[in-house]
């Protein structure tokens, strides 16, 4: 079992199953059973799916100033994580919008909120690195400062990127550097 601390934004997310991507306008829709609100986000995914795998797993994160962070605790997950490390320091909770088809097509909105202008506890996360097998970390703003602290600290890193266009690649260049 490795011990693995992870960062990234976590959110509530929205799920909506729809027959065609893209959707055709109405005004209301009925969609019974097709909708689905749930917590999400690369950081909480990650880091359920290696507890799932045996792993004992720090996240870190941040949250609305308002929100609970219970919240991100749900009761029905077959698996919880060791510790949560939330700051409560954002104006709203970060959040999305996923439309999926039949065909498992997806599209979606993130509303990020104002995570890109905080950070997580950096003397925590310092703390919970000292005996960290690996730092797994995403692609977001505040972690780029994260991914130094780990570096200096000669962790091993590693860095879940969904995407790779090229408006992004010199922000994803800094934290594989």
């Amino acid at each position: 079992m490795a011990k693995i601390v992870s960062a990234g934004v976590i959110l509530k997310e929205t799920i909506v199953s729809v027959p065609h991507i893209p959707i055709q306008y109405s005004r209301i829709s009925f969609l019974p059973n097709k909708i689905f609100n749930g917590i999400g986000g690369h950081a909480h995914n990650m880091s359920l799916a290696m507890q799932y795998l045996g792993d004992e797993v720090t996240l870190f994160s941040m949250i609305g100033k308002d929100e609970n962070p219970v919240t991100f605790e749900p009761a029905d997950l077959p698996v919880k994580l060791t510790k949560m490390e939330l700051a409560q320091n954002l104006s709203a909770t970060p959040c999305a919008v996923v439309l999926f088809d039949e065909d498992m097509r997806q599209q979606r909105v993130d509303d990020f909120k104002d995570a890109a202008e905080h950070q997580v506890d950096i003397e925590k996360f310092k703390e919970e690195i000292k005996d960290a097998d690996l730092v797994l970390l995403s692609n977001a703003t505040f972690c780029v400062e994260l991914a130094e602290i780990a570096k200096a600290a000669g962790k091993k890193i590693a860095v879940n990127m969904r995407t790779n266009l090229p408006d992004e690649r010199e922000f994803n260049t800094r934290l594989l550097e």
